[in-house]
């Protein structure tokens, strides 16, 4: 049989244990779960966020990119509403501030990663023996992953701000953010990968599926900004509810994408162990 046709037969089957796979490891029944908690801490986690660019001095930032782009897409009450609190919030304590949403942020990404640990677990199809050391485990990678999530964001947003002055360091800084952002994604999930499930993986730092992973994130990400640049209207009852509904749906591909790229992993492991 030609190569060609090998890897073709190959890929065929390949796709289909993926979806083989996600029925009998319940991985949308998990995804829901996830992506709630996910939803829960995105309220925190952006609390979070303006609290620590409050304390570097970057509160231009709201006045100068994110509260114009909020603006054209919602009521003039609206607007005014979410401008005050944000400027409440850069006026607060910013200690005080940050320890609050730290705690928030911690615990309800502790719930997260305590689903996704169990979610790994039946991928792997281990039993999860850990008791406290558990608790523990997802203490530390909730910490972990809401830092690389946050830090991926901050970095994004500040990065092209601090080379203004400059058009080679704007340039450089443009790009580079991104690829800085991605390898603090692909750090989250080398950590939820390696330390998350009861029996750690071996660690691989470049594989298929968290690269899969990264790559569909981007491309989400993409998606969803076009939407609420361009397509987005929060003018109107209707037009907020699609964006509280856009926004479940993003966070649920998001985690059904990152799962399944663990389960393409699994079957790439196994089928590596069994030739």
């Amino acid at each position: 049989m030609p190569v060609a046709a090998k890897q073709r037969k190959a890929a065929l089957g390949l796709g289909r244990e993926l979806v083989d796979a996600v029925p009998r490891h319940r991985l949308l029944t998990f995804a829901s779960a996830v992506s709630f908690r996910a939803l829960v801490a995105f309220v925190p986690l952006t609390l979070l966020a303006l609290g620590i660019l409050g304390a570097i001095g970057r509160a231009d930032l709201w006045t100068k990119s994110i509260a114009p782009a909020i603006r054209p897409r919602v009521s003039g009450p609206v607007f005014h509403g979410i401008d005050y609190s944000v400027k409440r919030i850069f006026a607060s304590d910013k200690g005080s501030l940050i320890t609050l949403a730290s705690a928030l942020v911690l615990w309800h990404m502790t719930a997260a990663v305590a689903t996704v640990m169990e979610t790994l677990n039946r991928i792997h199809e281990v039993e999860d023996k850990r008791r406290w050391r558990k608790l523990l485990v997802a203490l530390a990678l909730a910490a972990a992953t809401s830092l690389c999530l946050v830090g991926a964001f901050l970095i994004v947003l500040v990065a092209p701000k601090a080379g203004s002055g400059s058009g080679a360091v704007h340039f450089l800084l443009g790009v580079g953010r991104w690829l800085i952002a991605a390898a603090l994604l692909m750090l989250a999930i080398a950590l939820l990968v390696r330390y998350a499930p009861a029996e750690h993986p071996r660690p691989r730092w470049a594989s298929a599926g968290s690269i899969a992973i990264v790559a569909a994130w981007i491309v989400l990400s993409l998606v969803f900004r076009v939407w609420m640049t361009s397509l987005s209207n929060f003018k109107n009852g209707i037009g907020l509810l699609t964006g509280f509904l856009v926004l479940g749906a993003y966070l649920y591909l998001s985690v059904f994408v990152f799962i399944l790229g663990v389960q393409l992993d699994e079957l790439l492991r196994n089928r590596q162990e069994r030739g």
